[in-house]
């Protein structure tokens, strides 16, 4: 999820994304398009449904709808790192 105007800034069409209402901890909803972006992880690259609010000072988050379908993720407390393996499908 990110706020709506990282959608202009990669480039995506909202015009015809679906429009919802999402509600976080905070309980009030929020207004979200949804659409697809590309992302690249490494050397592997993907198209990953992504989440655009209405709120600007939406966080940018890093969801787990098919990101961890297509990647192995560590936690790496320690280290402080996140890791991200490619899952070959």
């Amino acid at each position: 999820m990110m706020p709506r105007s990282v959608a202009e800034q990669l480039g995506v069409n909202l015009g015809s994304a679906r429009e919802m209402k999402v509600t976080g901890i905070e309980g009030s909803g929020v207004r979200a398009w949804l659409s697809e972006i590309t992302l690249k992880i490494g050397e592997a690259e993907c198209r990953l449904p992504c989440l655009f609010s209405s709120n600007e000072n939406t966080p940018c988050l890093l969801g787990r709808m098919e990101l961890f379908r297509r990647f192995n993720v560590t936690f790496d407390n320690r280290g402080k790192k996140i890791i991200l393996e490619s899952i070959v499908l």
